[in-house]
């Protein structure tokens, strides 16, 4: 893929303290900024007309599932969640994107399965805007989220509890930190437990996704739709290399 264009490379790769621009990137390569900034472009949009190539399509989980965390979920496609990423946005738009801590993000989000596969991502969003609004858009756009009939996504308190979405019972204690050594003490506590152990597979998606690109991680100097754009080709550049990995594993397989 064109991961290996030069100008991409060093812009998703950004750390954190740095705050790289076409023209400083051309200085690498002996382009002028605007060169820099068309080449950047045109491969960030030929990565995102993949996606339907690299985004992985769900398996439901059967019931002779031997795995822990999902055997008790028969069904499931796996676990949605939305996350921020920091934005930089124009004062004109610095109210809505404004969470309650006061930082400027934009609402991201994500879908995967149990194998930690994304499925759907939908980047974008002012980060001020409610989890299941956002939710309700990816559903309601033509290419955007399916549900199978009978099949569900786990998702957190911040979603409602309905027909393709399994949400944990509201009054208990739900994410694993809040759990630390107690041991749940009712059928609801135990569903709690099970239902967070096996959701977290979406944290951890995005917890690896924002440590392989620097960009992710800090405010770029990019439009927000720009921005977006960026998240989406993070993602599908993730979901390349897991393919790379995979195709290389058979391959040795094959020879012995």
């Amino acid at each position: 893929m064109c991961i290996q264009n030069g100008p991409m490379w060093i812009v998703l790769n950004k750390e954190e303290e740095e705050e790289p621009n076409y023209l400083t990137i051309g200085k690498y390569f002996h382009r002028s900024g605007e060169s820099v900034s068309r080449q950047f472009n045109l491969c960030l949009l030929a990565v995102l007309k993949l996606h339907n190539h690299l985004l992985k399509k769900p398996i439901p989980i059967t019931e002779d599932c031997d795995s822990d965390k999902w055997k008790c979920f028969e069904n499931c496609l796996g676990a949605l969640d939305g996350t921020f990423v920091s934005v930089h946005v124009t004062n004109e738009e610095r109210a809505r994107y404004r969470t309650r801590k006061g930082n400027l993000p934009m609402n991201v989000l994500g879908v995967c399965t149990p194998n930690m596969e994304f499925v759907f991502v939908l980047p974008g969003w002012e980060g001020s805007a409610h989890d299941g609004r956002v939710l309700r858009v990816a559903l309601s756009r033509p290419n955007g989220l399916k549900v199978p009939q009978g099949c569900y996504y786990l998702v957190d308190t911040g979603y409602t509890n309905c027909e393709g979405f399994l949400a944990p019972y509201r009054g208990h204690r739900y994410h694993l930190k809040e759990w630390g050594d107690h041991q749940p003490l009712s059928a609801d506590e135990y569903f709690n437990v099970k239902h967070s152990r096996a959701r977290n597979v979406i944290e951890r998606s995005f917890g690896l996704l924002m440590g392989r690109w620097g960009i992710l991680r800090s405010p770029s100097f990019y439009p927000v739709r720009t921005q977006a754009r960026i998240v989406s080709a993070c993602v599908l550049f993730r979901m390349d290399a897991n393919s790379q990995i995979s195709t290389i594993g058979r391959g040795k397989n094959k020879r012995f």
